[in-house]
């Protein structure tokens, strides 16, 4: 899944699995998404932790 600060999933973590939980209906060619950082921190915050650990910017319509 890619991430999204607006996520349609949730992961779920049961081990050795990680299971993502869709968070409101997706319909068929949706893209699954979830969130890779903190959705809570600033714009700004989210920004730096997402290119310093995944190495992009997050372009997503709460963003």
């Amino acid at each position: 899944a890619n991430h999204s600060c607006d996520p349609n999933t949730a992961a779920i973590f049961n081990q050795p699995r990680q299971l993502l939980r869709a968070l409101r209906p997706i319909k068929k060619g949706d893209e699954i998404t979830m969130k890779y950082v903190d959705i809570t921190n600033p714009f700004s915050v989210r920004q730096a932790e997402l290119s310093e650990a995944y190495f992009f910017g997050c372009k997503c319509i709460r963003c």
